[in-house]
């Protein structure tokens, strides 16, 4: 789902840049549990193509990203790879005296 996301916004992306309105409207995704794995899977898609065809447009592609009760491991590569795609603010939301992300 998040590599069918990821396609979708580049698949914008490619429509505003090639419309004669360039104005970018800006795109905040937000995920709570499940939907936030999907987020992640998302902007690492993006970062992906922005590497392997070298197009920086899909860097700051997405403006805000919220991460609420993410089931997500905290590997330092992962959230730099998030991090290259948001322009603004990447929030991970989450409580630590929640029990179920402990499981996960």
């Amino acid at each position: 789902a998040g590599t069918r996301l990821a396609e979708h916004l580049l698949q914008s992306l490619k429509e505003e840049t090639t419309s004669e309105d360039t104005t970018m409207h800006p795109i905040t995704l937000v995920g709570y549990s499940i939907g936030a794995r999907v987020v992640m899977h998302c902007l690492e898609a993006l970062d992906n193509y922005a590497t392997e065809n070298r197009d920086s447009r899909a860097l700051g592609l997405v403006e805000n990203a919220v991460f609420l009760g993410a089931p997500l491991a905290a590997r330092h590569q992962r959230w730099l790879q998030a991090r290259r795609v948001v322009a603004g603010r990447l929030i991970n939301g989450y409580s630590s005296r929640d029990w179920m992300l402990r499981l996960v």
